[in-house]
């Protein structure tokens, strides 16, 4: 087996606002990743719709109310097989995520 390379990075075309996120979940033979607490963080269910694209080596997910995808009913996110062989994931890799928690804004004034 030969060593990889450094990791490669998406570009964000706007900061997103709101709370970073990080977690850590492994891919099954089902291409399925589920990271529960991440989910919960990000305020995600089986009705949030998301939007899956693979950008330099990663596949990024996003919530997307015109999405074609949906978290499953146990919180795991289907990755297609043509993405996950294009970013070469297979069963058994751990898949590092990152998400933006929209955190409602507070008003501390009297």
């Amino acid at each position: 087996m030969r060593p990889r390379g450094p990791l490669p990075l998406a570009r964000l075309t706007q900061r997103p606002a709101g709370t970073l996120r990080f977690g850590l979940a492994t891919v099954d033979t089902n291409g399925r990743v589920a990271d529960a607490a991440l989910m919960r963080a990000l305020g995600w269910t089986d009705a949030t719709r998301l939007h899956l694209q693979a950008y330099a080596g990663l596949i990024v997910v996003a919530a997307d109310e015109h999405g074609i995808f949906r978290l499953s009913s146990l919180g795991h996110v289907r990755l297609p097989a043509a993405a996950r062989h294009w970013c070469r994931l297979g069963a058994g890799d751990r898949a590092p995520a990152r998400g933006t928690a929209r955190v409602p804004r507070r008003d501390y004034r009297a």
